[in-house]
């Protein structure tokens, strides 16, 4: 992967831009400083947040548009928060493994746009076909193919990225990277057919691989997908504590808990090299 740009007078920054339009949802706390607004963009669910120096007057059912950039928001997920999304929160009372790791927690990321600037929309018709667009530069970090769509994840420094100090060894400040997962729907960019490659293979035309640094067009999608028990308990490196459950590989699969997650997908890709 691409050396991380120093921060500094002399940075290059990697492209990292959003416009989109739709109706406020709902609105809720976010740790302790951000504030999380849900946003239907035609039939799309986008995530907002509002960082604690981001004051604005905004309510639920208010037509905006916005302009930013995105960016990750990690956070912590505990098994007993797992079982109650998946509606299955009975299990910690029914079996003592499991209880036992209530508290038990992996590390989820939730892509967001922060608002550079967010305005009311008072005409409902200009939401008719409301804004959608993203242009992202970044390197790939990983790739996978999922049904018929692939995937690549990227890593961007923009100027919006938070700068990190240097460790006591001398090392020099760098920016906080942000990632974000880009979707080629049915394995298609631009009407061109879309190839994941192995790591370090020669620059082909449409073939991706790990380190390529691409820049993309493209809009905001929500997509929804599932993590089965079994899933939650290999990340947290914790599956062992199943081992003795009653119908354990029907209850590790058919436990099951739904998310959302916002990609991009690509209208346009220029492939660097």
């Amino acid at each position: 992967m691409a050396t991380p740009f120093l921060a500094g007078t002399h940075e290059r920054f990697d492209m990292n831009t959003v416009q989109i339009a739709g109706i406020v949802q709902k609105i809720r706390p976010f740790s302790t400083r951000h504030v999380l607004v849900h946003l239907a963009s035609g039939a799309n669910h986008i995530t907002l947040t509002l960082p604690e120096n981001h004051d604005i007057t905004l309510f639920a059912g208010e037509m905006v548009r916005v302009q930013g950039w995105l960016e990750d928001v990690p956070y912590d997920e505990s098994f007993a928060a797992f079982t109650q999304r998946a509606g299955r929160s009975d299990l910690l009372e029914k079996y003592s493994e499991l209880g036992a790791i209530r508290d038990a927690a992996i590390q989820r990321s939730l892509t967001v746009i922060t608002p550079a600037t967010t305005q009311s929309i008072e005409d409902p018709a200009e939401l008719a076909d409301p804004d959608n667009a993203v242009r992202l530069e970044g390197c790939i970090v990983s790739s996978w193919a999922y049904s018929r769509n692939l995937y690549v994840r990227l890593v961007i420094y923009d100027e919006h990225a938070p700068v990190i100090d240097g460790d006591s060894r001398g090392g020099l400040p760098r920016r906080q990277a942000h990632y974000v997962t880009i979707q080629f729907k049915d394995g298609m960019v631009d009407g061109r057919t879309i190839q994941l490659g192995k790591e370090g293979g020669d620059v082909m035309p449409g073939v991706l691989h790990r380190d390529d640094r691409i820049r993309i067009s493209g809009q905001l999608k929500g997509r929804v997908y599932v993590e089965t028990m079994r899933n939650w308990l290999t990340r947290a490196k914790r599956a062992d504590v199943a081992a003795n459950l009653p119908n354990c590989d029907m209850l590790l699969d058919d436990v099951k808990a739904r998310y959302g997650q916002i990609v991009i997908e690509a209208t346009r890709l220029i492939q660097f090299g």
